[in-house]
């Protein structure tokens, strides 16, 4: 029966940040082999020293989970375990020295981060070597090594450096790709959200009101027949039935719009005079309005100030009580301003913004911010209400 390595530790193994060296290790292990060759090279020499480098190689993997707390630590059995490789190999330690302590000086700069630390580490990895050099081979083999140490070192130094810089630089990619990925979903979360919030402003300016209109009107129509009063009861049964079709029409109008695409504009005047045309239809006051110069937007912006409008009409007629309503629309090159004023009963703006389960003031607001505008309510009771809607306006709007 196998055995699975742990995933942790495959990980390790795996990581490829590592391979460089790894592939350094081999490499060493077989040119210094080939160096001695086969006649010098005995069986217990070739088992030691391929023992000892895979020693070398395994603490090397899995540094970073033997070795948390005392990193010096890693430095020192690596560093004995190079020098062993004097004692196995007899002759021809040298290649080992020049290819791996280099490994281990930079490595210094890895795990510490500072320059400091590779010299504390290089000083005594160079002293123990040239000591070794002096002892075996004399001063004059020095002098001939060191220069192929100091050229290794840069090479490897200068390789480390710039394939740890490619790791970081990949591992920073993948970062940001799955911060883009979040912020994707963040953002498509956010959209839906904004679409919910969208229909639920449609349902509320379209079937909602027309629903409770049309059962107001049959609660009427039913205490006139109570009262056997069919004619006025026969009267509110049409007003229902346009009442209904209007509702119906409104309902297919909010469908297609969201189906339409396009730039297409309009005047906003023939929105908000059919609007005022509605809402005369069935208000006892009087209404005065005053749109002049004709004002083109685009078809969203016109969606949304006729739900805007529809919404204010509606809660002057349902709360207000008023006798006489005006309606103010004007523009410049910059800005559209719409005013609606009325003689109303008036409320307490701070806690109507509030109120549970009244939606109206909460869906303008929304749909005004949604074109970019800025809606500011003016009340008090028993002196009316003033609604002021400023929507900025796009260059060549405004014809």
């Amino acid at each position: 029966m196998k055995t699975a390595l742990p995933k942790s530790l495959m990980n390790d193994w795996l990581d490829s940040s590592k391979r460089p060296t790894l592939a350094m290790i081999v490499f060493v292990h077989v040119v210094t082999l080939w160096l001695q060759g086969p006649e010098v090279v005995t069986k217990e020499t070739y088992s030691g020293f391929t023992i000892v480098l895979i020693m070398f190689a395994a603490i090397y993997v899995h540094k970073d989970r033997l070795f948390k707390r005392r990193k010096w630590l890693y430095f020192v059995i690596q560093g004995t375990i190079v020098f062993d490789c004097a004692v196995i190999m007899g002759s021809g330690f040298e290649t080992v020295y020049i290819a791996l302590l280099p490994l281990l000086v930079y490595e210094s700069l890895f795990t510490y981060g500072k320059m400091s630390y590779v010299f504390l580490t290089a000083i005594p990895y160079y002293g123990i070597f040239s000591g070794l050099i002096i002892y075996i081979d004399g001063l004059e083999a020095l002098k001939a090594y060191l220069p192929i140490l100091g050229f290794v070192t840069f090479a490897v130094g200068t390789f480390n450096v710039m394939y740890q810089n490619q790791v970081e630089l990949r591992i920073r990619s993948q970062a940001l790709a799955r911060e883009l990925e979040i912020a994707n979903s963040r953002i498509e979360a956010m959209t839906l959200e904004r679409e919910r919030e969208r229909v639920a402003r449609d349902l509320h300016d379209t079937l909602s009101q027309g629903l409770s209109a049309l059962v107001l009107q049959m609660e009427t129509m039913k205490v006139y027949l109570d009262m056997e009063k069919t004619e006025k009861a026969q009267s509110i049964l049409e007003q229902s039935t346009k009442h209904a079709r209007r509702v119906l029409e409104e309902s297919r109008q909010v469908l297609n719009e969201l189906r339409v695409e396009g730039s297409a504009q309009q005047d906003v005047r023939i929105a908000l005079t059919t609007e005022v045309q509605r809402f005369n239809e069935f208000f006892n006051g009087d209404i005065s309005t005053e749109m002049k110069e004709p004002i083109y937007l685009d078809l969203e912006t016109i969606r949304q100030m006729n739900f805007i409008c529809r919404e204010i009409l509606t809660n002057i007629d349902r709360h207000a009580k008023a006798k006489h309503v005006t309606i103010v629309l004007h523009a410049n090159d910059e800005v559209m301003q719409l005013r609606v004023t009325d003689d109303g009963v008036g409320f307490n703006t701070r806690f109507s913004w509030r109120e549970i389960g009244h939606f109206g003031l909460q869906g303008m607001s929304e749909r005004v911010k949604a074109i970019g505008g800025e809606m500011d309510v003016f009340s008090r009771k028993r002196m009316g209400t003033t609604v002021d809607i400023s929507i900025p306006i796009k260059k060549g709007e405004l014809l």
